[in-house]
């Protein structure tokens, strides 16, 4: 591999790790705004069910960094 590639693919994959990070601090925002709104709430159970779907697709994106 040329170190033009891997200069292309570090500052690639860095960009993207920045961007992840962002998503998932946007996430637990969201998280805590959720939970706010539940606690208004709290014989609601569509709030769980919003968050069973989160979980399963958390546990999806944890599966797929099992190496």
């Amino acid at each position: 591999m040329t170190t033009a590639s891997t200069t292309q693919a570090s500052t690639a994959y860095q960009q993207k790790k920045q961007t992840a990070e962002l998503l998932l601090e946007e996430l637990h925002r969201k998280l805590q705004l959720h939970e706010d709104a539940a606690s208004e709430r709290p014989r609601d159970w569509g709030f769980v069910g919003d968050l069973s779907h989160l979980v399963e697709v958390l546990q999806d994106a944890n599966t797929f960094f099992v190496r």
